[in-house]
């Protein structure tokens, strides 16, 4: 009987333990697999509250011909849908080389959008894009940092996708401050 007991107490001991630890968040963020037959399109989002961040590494695994450009990328983006600050790395076709790095803003009627950069198709891209209260929004690749002017946002919803490809997100995290 007492044996009993104690192999029950150890299950629900561990249990406990298993459920308490799980509810611990993670310093690490989450593995997203984006993969899509060409000239479609898949996403994965979480609401924001605060200064909105978008962190990640994305990585290349096969880029798809069709009729729209292989790409992958984040968006931070307004609950109505009018204000919106995007980083995109577009391949010009599936057997690219190098990706150009697009920075675009949408603030209701008015939009803006420019390449940064180009980063070499094969390469692991570290990205960070974030809002500030200073009326701001920076992409950080890797080394390279590109602000732009951007209003701060109460609240938002954080997104990261990809398209006609197949990309894989490692340690992707969706923070406010």
């Amino acid at each position: 009987m007492i044996r009993g007991l104690c192999k029950a107490s150890l299950i629900i001991a561990l249990l406990t333990f298993s459920a308490s630890a799980s509810s611990v968040p993670s310093s690490s963020g989450m593995e997203f697999d984006c993969d899509v037959p060409a000239d479609h399109y898949s996403s994965i989002s979480q609401d924001l509250i605060g200064v909105p961040t978008i962190r990640g590494l994305v990585r290349a695994i096969e880029l798809r011909p069709g009729n729209y450009l292989p790409l992958a990328g984040a968006r931070i983006v307004s609950p109505d849908g009018k204000r919106s600050v995007t980083f995109q790395i577009i391949a010009d076709s599936p057997r690219a080389r190098q990706f150009d790095v697009i920075l675009s803003t949408q603030n209701n009627e008015t939009s803006n959008r420019k390449t940064v950069a180009q980063v070499a198709a094969e390469s692991d891209i570290q990205f960070s894009l974030s809002l500030a209260d200073a009326g701001k929004a920076t992409l950080v690749l890797d080394d390279m940092s590109f602000d732009t002017d951007f209003e701060p946002l109460p609240s938002a919803r954080g997104k990261a996708f990809c398209s006609t490809a197949q990309f894989k997100f490692f340690d992707l995290a969706f923070s406010s401050i």
